[in-house]
């Protein structure tokens, strides 16, 4: 129901929202989603290795925070929302890689 009430205004939401302000703030949010990213993606690299090689690095974690940031935007109605990998998610993923690891699962 609150999809049918939503949609005559969401092309308008779309259409109002391309201005210069919008712009800089969606730049400003991308570079501050960037760097944590590339940071626990390093921290990720270093530890999830298998035969030295990286199970998870930085085009994994950049490619999913864009993907899950972009249809956050799309569907959430909070475009400007961070979504994006942070010290307990980076945490979380190493101990079930470990945890998986351990069970000798793939």
């Amino acid at each position: 129901r609150d999809l049918q009430r939503r949609r005559p205004f969401y092309w308008s939401d779309w259409k109002d929202g391309y201005h210069r302000k919008v712009l800089s703030a969606t730049f400003f949010m991308f570079f501050t989603s960037i760097a944590p990213a590339i940071t626990f993606a390093a921290v990720l690299d270093s530890d999830t290795r298998v035969n030295d090689q990286p199970q998870l690095g930085p085009v994994e974690v950049l490619l999913s925070t864009s993907i899950t940031g972009t249809i956050f935007a799309i569907f959430s109605g909070q475009p400007l929302c961070i979504v994006g990998v942070t010290g307990p998610v980076t945490i979380f993923t190493i101990s079930v890689f470990n945890l998986a690891e351990g069970f000798n699962i793939d």
